[in-house]
C-alpha cells in the first residue's frame, strides 16, 4: 500500500433483510440531496444517503441468482451505482457481503470483523448502523480511486 489514507463516511440501511452501504472520501463540495443521486453527484452526508436508499427500489426485484448477478454488474459499472472512490455494497444480516461495487474479491466474505486502518470495528458498525434503520460509520481506508494502494492476498 501507498499510504493513500483518506477519511471515509460511510452509510447503511437494512432492507428486505439485506444491508446496502456505501462510502465516500471526503472531497469538499456539496449538492443538495435529490431522490435520484449517481455516483458522480455524492459529495456529502445527504447525497450518500439518497444515493444508497435510491438502490432499495431496484433491490426488491431481486430473488434470484441471476438478480443478483445482473445486480453485480449494475454495482461494479463505472456510471449511476460506481464512479472513483464512490460505490454501493450488499451485505446479508449476519456480514457476508453479496455485491461489493470496488472489489469483487470481497464477496462472500464476512465484514463482521473488518477493521479500517485506525483499528475502528467498521464491519460491527456499518451491520449496527444498518440494523437501527440506517446511519454513518466514519472509518479510514485507502481510497479506491487511487490506482496501486490496494492490499493483496
Amino acid at each position: 500500500m501507498t499510504g493513500q489514507q483518506a477519511r471515509k463516511h460511510a452509510w447503511a440501511v437494512r432492507h428486505d433483510g439485506l444491508a446496502f452501504g456505501s462510502g465516500r472520501n471526503e472531497i469538499g463540495a456539496t449538492k443538495a440531496a435529490d431522490d435520484q443521486i449517481t455516483a458522480s453527484e455524492v459529495k456529502d452526508r445527504n447525497t450518500l444517503k439518497a444515493f444508497v436508499e435510491d438502490v432499495l427500489v431496484y433491490q426488491e426485484n431481486i430473488t434470484t441468482v441471476t438478480g443478483i448477478a445482473r445486480l453485480r454488474d449494475f454495482f461494479r459499472s463505472e456510471g449511476r451505482y460506481r464512479s472513483g472512490s464512490v460505490f454501493l455494497m450488499t451485505m446479508t444480516r449476519n456480514g457476508y457481503i453479496l455485491v461489493h461495487g470496488h472489489d469483487p474479491r470481497s464477496e462472500n466474505r464476512n465484514i463482521a470483523d473488518v477493521k479500517d486502518e485506525l483499528g475502528r470495528p467498521v464491519g460491527m458498525e456499518l451491520l449496527a448502523a444498518a440494523e437501527q434503520g440506517g446511519g454513518f460509520v466514519e472509518n479510514v481506508f485507502d481510497n479506491p480511486a487511487v490506482e496501486g494502494d490496494e492490499e493483496t492476498d
